[in-house]
Formats: structure tokens, sequence, C-alpha cells
């Protein structure tokens, strides 16, 4: 959608956007070691947007404005991520092709398949690699595509804000480098990363930075607030508030154990895709299905749907916070003293953007 990158600001702030807020964070780098800059997070009105009282770019910028003076931010340049409804995401299979021409051919089919054509829309994919298709070889690309006025939406924003693009990409390239950078796995393992979000769900399998397969699943903590809103007769609000209490610990009293029963079908959806995610990954590279994986996101500490995940796929869940690899701050320490669910990776990986070949050591002094 968007490249290039300003050798005038090496720390650029990473804001990942999606449809009901903005997560910003900047990274400060020294010799040797990495700290917390500044991380904060803002709603995006969308009450105001729903009134007809203001547009979604203004809406957009008032919430970055906020972010902005409540964070203290060094410099204007930003790395901006985007997901959600906004974003359409497709699988492509093509026959071998040279490197030169997949290109092309990416979106010819995009435009011929999906009707996604340059006109209309900005275009990202990744070559996931050679895969077998019955007894022949094709090109696995995995197709993302984004309507161009929602890019200039994005684009006008940050200018009514003072602020300028390095780059502008989808939240699978963000959580990628934030995996390759800060897990720093062996080259040849592969990574699941699951997100669980307050807005969106997605599954991440990548080795050594290079992506194999992505899905956005439109299952989410917004989702399971309305399911037990209906399901015990309380106002969102108050559902979400016993998801909080009940959901991220072992308590096992009446409240809790009703509490997530009412949870455990919506719940048992969400593990369902993401069985079928790994069944899909082991099917078209006919490797090991992996066996354990990295949960982060607003809903990475709910207990329950830990537990579920784990019985539904037979994975070995492990919780990761984006931020245990960076040096001990004042920063740090005060953004650990609110954190409930592991919310930073995906601005940790905008922030991260250009220094993706650099190697860390976690929890350095």
């Amino acid at each position: 959608m968007l490249g290039g990158y300003s050798k005038r600001q090496r720390n650029p702030i990473g804001i990942e956007i999606s449809g009901k807020h903005v997560r910003m964070l900047q990274l400060s780098h020294g010799i040797g070691c990495t700290h917390l800059g500044s991380a904060v997070e803002r709603l995006i009105d969308g009450n105001g947007i729903a009134d007809g009282k203001s547009s979604y770019t203004e809406a957009l910028s008032v919430a970055l404005n906020e972010g902005l003076y409540a964070g203290g931010f060094v410099g204007n340049h930003v790395s901006i991520g985007v997901c959600g409804e906004r974003v359409m995401h497709k699988h492509l299979r093509l026959p071998r092709m040279p490197a030169d021409e997949i290109k092309g051919a990416v979106k010819w089919e995009a435009a011929q398949r999906f009707g996604f054509n340059e006109d209309t829309y900005s275009l990202q994919f990744y070559n996931v690699g050679e895969v077998m298709q019955g007894d022949e070889e094709r090109l696995e690309i995995a197709l993302f595509a984004m309507k161009h006025r929602y890019v200039e939406e994005y684009i006008q924003a940050l200018d009514m804000s003072g602020l300028k693009a390095m780059n502008l990409e989808v939240s699978c390239a963000s959580l990628n480098r934030w995996s390759k950078v800060v897990m720093q796995r062996k080259a040849d393992e592969v990574q699941v990363v699951i997100d669980l979000g307050k807005d969106r769900s997605q599954v991440l399998i990548h080795r050594d930075g290079r992506v194999l397969f992505y899905k956005l699943i439109d299952i989410c903590g917004y989702d399971f607030d309305k399911t037990l809103s209906r399901q015990m007769g309380v106002g969102l609000d108050e559902a979400k508030a016993l998801r909080l209490k009940y959901g991220q610990d072992d308590v096992r009293d009446d409240l809790a154990m009703k509490v997530r029963s009412s949870l455990r079908q919506e719940g048992g959806i969400l593990a369902r895709e993401i069985g079928l995610c790994l069944r899909y990954y082991g099917v078209t590279f006919r490797g090991s299905r992996p066996h354990c994986a990295v949960l982060v996101g607003d809903e990475s500490r709910q207990q329950w749907l830990h537990e579920l995940i784990e019985e539904q796929t037979g994975l070995l869940l492990q919780n990761e916070w984006s931020l245990d690899w960076l040096s001990p701050n004042e920063a740090l320490g005060k953004l650990r003293d609110v954190q409930v669910g592991d919310v930073w990776s995906g601005s940790c990986g905008l922030a991260l953007f250009g220094r993706e070949q650099l190697k860390w050591k976690r929890g350095a002094a």
C-alpha cells in the first residue's frame, strides 16, 4: 500500500488502527538495549460518526491528537498498521513462474477473480511458497486488499494531526515482524501466533519471518460480551465486567461457572476456526502440525478461552507479553501496572519497522 523509510527518524511511532481504537507505541534504541518510550490507547468516537457529527477521518484525527498529547511522543514519522473489516484477505494459487512475473500475475488474478482492480484497490501480498495441488506444484499467495478511499482517509487523518506515514501495512505484517524480531525462534522452526482481540482475532503461522499462513477471524471480545449479555439478561457493560472478573483466573464458584458456560459455545466456534487453520496448514505444506502457539491480544488472559482452545486444538498455548524483551524503565513499569491483556504486539511490530534484521537480548539491562 505504502512503502519507504525515512532516515531522519529512526524511532517511528507505531500506530495500530482498528475499527474502534488506535494504539500508539514508540521505542527508544540505545547501545545494546531498547526501552519503551511511550504507549497509549485511544478510542475512535463511533457515536459521533453514527450521529453524523463527524466523519471517520475527523474522529480518527481526534483520537490521534489525544494519543500524541497523552504519550509525549518524539517526532512525527509513523508506521501505520490497519486491521478489521476494511481489509479483505484471500488465498491464491498460481502456476510456478519467475519471481519477476509474480506481481503482475497476482494483480491480474486479484482483478479477474475477486474484482480487486488497481483503480479501486490497494494490494499487498506474500509469496507463501511452493505447495502441492494434486500432482502439480503451485505458488501459494496470501493476498490483502483495501479500497483506495480508505487509504486516503488514513493519510488525510495523519495530515490533520501533523504526522507523516513511513509505511502503511496490514496487521499480518506488523504481527509477523514483532514475532520474528522479538521471539527469535530458530530459523527452521514454525511459529504460530494467535492474537485474540477486542474486535477481531487472527492466526499467523510463519517460519523465520516468512508468512506461511494467515487468517482473520470475525469472533472477538465484543462478541463474547454480546453473548454473555444475552444469555444472562444484563447490559453490555455488566457483561464485560463479569467476563473480565471471572474469565482471567481460576475461580470456580457458581457465578464463575455460569459465566463460562454461557461463553462456551461462542468460544468453541473460535477454537474450531483456529483448528481449521492448523489443518489447512498441515494439508497445504504436508508437514508436521505445530504443537504449540504464542497467545497475545486483549483476550489472551481469559483463562476459560485459553483452556477451550487447548482442549479443541491440541495446542500448548504460551502467554507472551509483547514487551517482556525490553529493558526495564519507568514507562514500562507504569504500563505493566495497568496491563490486562497483551495488546501491544501489533503496535510494537510497527515501531520496529526498518529494524527487522537486528537481534535483541530479551530483558537486557
